[in-house]
């Protein structure tokens, strides 16, 4: 359960919206864990500080300190970093190494935006050195060369001001965090949780507003309105159900999230037919005897309905229970019958 009652508000930017006169966190994301760049003097590897982002990406979700808090000046395209209040120090990279620093002494200062889809990267360039801001390992910051880059993005989040709007909580209760086990689909006895908002002070019901959203549709979808789920079978794994209240000019956002896991329990099937490709003459085989098809059997002998399809009917049709084919013996060509499904 997350409610909105912080004291400040930290809302994501692009680099190119900050200006000098912004307050701003920098953020990097590594293996969806977030870290926070400390502006504490260094002359190597800026420790990784772990920071909390909501659910949708686009606030922090608890008061900064000042240790974490950043000020910028730009020429064009290129940026310079700056411990909040504090010009005398900035943000560089040592020549020729994974050291970053934050103080007076270092000369490579300036930084540009890239972006790298192959490398899964989306960050800053140190324009000296050609080297990556990235996290190493959950530990620390540092810069790497185009070759050892590690797939990091960093985002940048403003301080707006102290909020005016009311704080709010959204909650599943009982169900909060809690993980449910599907199989195929199915779980007995299972209603979609449906969650509660309120305005955190007076415990206005602010229900209606909420909105659902799943971490991956295609193991789950869910009705944003009515919360329930929709399995496709197709993909299996975990999905997070996410309740959020949206933030308005009157309540601050807050939400709240269940797991939903969904398990795999077919059986891999092997179907094979009895015969191979027969050609007929007038309707007949060979021997002139009337083909009446082949028979499908699975080869590990697991119980189900065997299904069959013909590939057109004017040659030849196919019972789709029994897979006994017919010939029409004035329509000459070729039909493929298929086993179409196994079902048990």
């Amino acid at each position: 359960m997350h409610g909105g009652g912080y004291s400040q508000t930290w809302e994501k930017v692009s680099l190119t919206d900050l200006t000098t006169d912004d307050v701003f966190v920098i953020v990097g994301t590594i293996s969806n864990k977030t870290y926070a760049l400390p502006n504490t003097e260094t002359n190597q590897k800026p420790a990784a500080v772990a920071i909390t982002i909501s659910t949708d990406g686009n606030q922090i979700t608890a008061d900064v300190t000042d240790n974490l808090k950043w000020n910028i000046e730009k020429s064009e395209e290129k940026y310079t970093f700056y411990p909040n209040g504090n010009k005398k120090a900035w943000l560089y990279n040592s020549s020729n190494s994974t050291d970053l620093g934050i103080g007076s002494t270092g000369t490579n200062k300036t930084f540009k935006y890239v972006a790298i889809s192959s490398k899964q990267y989306e960050g800053l360039l140190n324009t000296s050195t050609n080297r990556y801001i990235c996290i190493y390992s959950n530990k620390d910051w540092r810069a790497y060369a185009n070759n050892n880059i590690k797939a990091t993005k960093i985002s940048y989040y403003k301080y707006t001001t102290s909020s005016t709007s009311s704080a709010t909580t959204t909650t599943f209760g009982a169900n909060s965090g809690k993980t449910f086990t599907f199989t195929n689909g199915k779980l007995e006895g299972f209603t979609a949780p449906k969650a509660t908002a309120t305005k955190s002070d007076d415990n206005t019901d602010l229900s209606d507003l909420i909105e659902y959203t799943s971490s991956d549709a295609d193991i789950v979808a869910v009705d944003s309105k009515t919360g329930e789920l929709t399995f496709t079978n197709t993909k299996f794994g975990e999905a997070t159900i996410t309740a959020t209240l949206p933030k308005t000019a009157t309540y601050q956002t807050s939400t709240d999230s269940y797991v939903v896991e969904n398990k795999d329990n077919h059986i891999a099937t092997s179907l094979s037919f009895n015969g191979t490709d027969v050609t007929l003459t007038e309707g007949k085989t060979d021997a002139g005897t009337d083909f009446t098809g082949y028979t499908a059997t699975e080869a590990n002998n697991i119980d189900g309905t065997i299904t069959y399809a013909a590939s057109g009917d004017a040659v030849a049709t196919v019972d789709p229970t029994t897979g006994a084919v017919t010939i029409n013996p004035s329509v000459y060509g070729t039909t493929r019958v298929t086993v179409n499904s196994f079902i048990y």
